[in-house]
């Protein structure tokens, strides 16, 4: 019996060793396969990274976004959609009733969904067959590159295949294997000039094998899947100067600036493709973000010749340009960091300046290595516009009288200012008064060229004869002429200061949206102001603005020379009131002999204010007000939001951003990964 014993413990035994080394043998075939399997799953997303990184805002070719215009973006959006012009619609996801964030109430969507069967087009991709370097492509193998040039139907094809063409490949004798489907998702039009381009992955899975044994990973999206590029044309500063200096007719490379921040309050975003300069024990306040792309060779007027300028980053201070020397051509994120940090404590160690806290909505307050942005070239479009459906002004015109009146003719004369808003009898009326000089050398208004417009855009005007108002078709909103040399709104209340809006009537009734364009000068004699006042930036940040939503005023108000100059006359009241968007594409905006006329406190503009060059508005001694201006300004947010004057231009060029560049926590290879069974 003990021997039988014996025996059965020694099989028993033999039959546990081989089974133990049978279950490690199978436990290694597993656990390389399993190695095999994410192998594969970190070349897929390497991959996945490379295409990310060529769709990105460093790989878009800046000459070529020149000149585009708002149809042709439009154009690519749809293609990329693969919808015609009805198929947009209305998207509440970019509205935030956060002050911190960014608003897009308007915002519009098109969405691309595939066809069961059919050959789509290769021009579905033309924006980024168009757009991407040459140099962008280095990324890949050779072997894996597109040719051709960049508008060749091969490149389109190549991105068709990338971005709809399910990809497959095997390694390591079939060892390892990965599958994935990028597709485009949608297109949004945040405004007219802001699209951004989704794409994302709709299927992913890898594999790995092991003699027996075979492990399979499969990734499902998530909302942070779905990665975009953006392109945006719109100027929505408050403030812009291409020079950071005044208008000159001679070119000095590299020449400094020579208009000072003193002690200004901007309330908004500024802007220089130059450098700024700061009087030593400054005060000025800046409360949005504050940007220089430092560059040295723009010429006097129109782009450079490769769409970009050659930079470096600085700042003046007093008498003393301090630049980052040898900043690289490609700068990483820290040698920005860097460069802004050190520039920065020049500024706080010479002035007494404030900047904007940095917070989740502004991480950079302060950055003096922004890219250039182009201002814009032509009012062809606006001049176009004027003539199909607005008002062109010829015939001896000299300029316009705007105001808000009641049938009689009569300018608005009750301000609530609890609402901000003018009472309204009804109806009211947009006027429009066209000005001639007469044969006495007086300016007058014609009276051949009287206009008024209701608030459904009905234009009406004036038949002495008969003294009568006289049907004239309807009214899109744009002015053109030569020159403006005569901008009036009423006269104010009571010869007021104007530091009370109460005391100043005004120029547009709360329905009504007018652009003025001159190929010439523009002169502003009066205040500008609104029916329907806008908010203040500072009323939106702090949270007491009570126009949002369907409440927000529809009144807007557009000022742009091609050629000439914005100018405040001397005439112009203290404290004047401007509720516009200001924009001199050529020239500068300045007030008249602002060296020699009397302080008159401050500029109050809601609005934003764009310029070739850097207007004076008035000088200083030491930090005190010696003549003219001072600036009190204010972002009208809508003008970002979509809520632009009538037939608004573009920037010259399409900055390009994507999710990375705009902070935003999304990329293609962010995918939940899980084990699933083999197929």
């Amino acid at each position: 019996m003990t021997l039988l014993l014996l025996a059965g413990l020694l099989v028993t035994t033999m039959k546990l060793g081989v089974s133990s080394r049978q279950t490690t043998s199978d436990q290694a075939r597993t656990l390389a396969a399993q190695y095999a399997a994410e192998s594969s799953l970190a070349a897929a997303r390497s991959r996945l990274r490379d295409i990310q990184t060529l769709m990105a805002a460093q790989s878009i070719d800046l000459a070529k976004t020149l000149n585009l215009s708002t149809n042709t973006m439009q154009d690519w959006a749809q293609k990329w959609c693969q919808v015609g012009p009805s198929g947009w619609t209305p998207t509440s996801e970019f509205t935030s009733a956060d002050p911190d964030k960014p608003n897009y109430p308007f915002a519009e969507q098109c969405v691309f969904t595939p066809a069961p069967s059919g050959t789509l087009p290769a021009s579905q991709f033309d924006v980024l067959a168009e757009l991407i370097s040459d140099s962008a492509y280095s990324i890949l193998p050779v072997a894996e590159r597109p040719s051709g040039p960049a508008n060749a139907n091969a490149r389109k094809v190549w991105w068709k295949q990338t971005l709809m063409d399910p990809f497959t490949q095997t390694s390591d004798g079939g060892r390892k294997r990965s599958d994935y489907q990028l597709r485009p998702l949608r297109a949004v039009a945040l405004t007219s000039k802001i699209y951004r381009f989704y794409v994302g992955v709709v299927s992913m899975e890898t594999g790995g094998k092991k003699n027996n044994s075979e492990r399979v990973l499969r990734g499902r999206n998530t909302v942070l899947t779905s990665w975009y590029f953006q392109l945006d044309a719109s100027l929505d500063d408050l403030f812009f100067t291409n020079h950071h200096r005044m208008k000159s007719n001679s070119w000095q490379f590299n020449a400094p600036p020579d208009v000072n921040f003193v002690n200004q309050t901007f309330d908004g975003s500024i802007h220089t493709n130059e450098k700024f300069l700061f009087i030593n024990g400054a005060t000025a306040q800046f409360k949005g973000q504050v940007t220089s792309a430092g560059c040295r060779n723009l010429p006097l007027e129109g782009l450079p010749p490769s769409g970009n300028c050659d930079p470096i980053p600085g700042v003046r201070i007093g008498n003393t340009t301090h630049t980052i020397n040898n900043f690289p051509a490609n700068p990483s994120t820290s040698d920005r960091a860097a460069a802004n940090a050190s520039l920065q404590q020049i500024i706080d160690t010479a002035t007494d300046v404030s900047f904007a806290p940095a917070s989740e909505a502004l991480p950079t307050p302060v950055d003096f290595t922004a890219a250039y942005r182009a201002l814009p070239q032509n009012a062809s479009d606006q001049q176009a516009a004027a003539q199909s459906g607005g008002l062109v002004l010829n015939n001896g015109a000299v300029g316009v009288n705007l105001f808000a009146g009641n049938a009689a003719g009569q300018p608005l004369t009750s301000y609530n200012t609890t609402t901000k808003r003018w009472a309204e009898p009804s109806p009211t009326y947009q006027y429009i008064q066209v000005y001639i000089v007469n044969s006495a050398g007086q300016t007058v208004v014609d009276p051949q060229r009287r206009y008024r417009v209701d608030k459904d855009g009905a234009l009406q005007k004036f038949n002495p004869s008969s003294n009568s108002w006289v049907n004239n078709g309807s009214f899109n909103g744009v002015i053109y002429g030569q020159s403006l040399n005569n901008v009036t709104g009423p006269a104010r209340i009571g010869a007021q200061n104007g530091n009370n809006l109460a005391n100043v009537p005004p120029a547009l009734a709360s329905f009504s949206k007018v652009t003025l364009v001159a190929q010439g000068d523009v002169r502003i004699h009066t205040d500008l102001t609104m029916s329907d006042t806008p908010c203040t930036n500072a009323e939106y940040r702090e949270e007491t603005c009570q126009k949002l939503g369907y409440n927000t005023p529809r009144n807007v108000l557009g000022i742009y020379s091609q050629s000439g100059d914005v100018v405040l006359s001397t005439s112009t009241p203290s404290n004047l009131n401007i509720h516009a968007a200001l924009a001199a594409s050529s020239g500068e905006i300045k007030a008249q002999n602002h060296d020699s006329r009397p302080v008159q406190g401050n500029v109050n503009l809601i609005g934003s204010m764009l310029q070739n060059w850097y207007g004076a508005f008035g000088t200083v001694n030491g930090l005190q007000s010696k003549s003219g201006y001072g600036r009190n300004f204010s972002f009208d947010r809508r003008l970002g939001e979509g809520h632009t004057p009538p037939a608004w231009f573009s920037a010259a060029n399409w900055a390009p951003s994507d999710a990375v560049t705009n902070l935003d926590s999304v990329r293609l290879d962010d995918l939940l990964w899980a084990q699933v069974a083999k197929p």
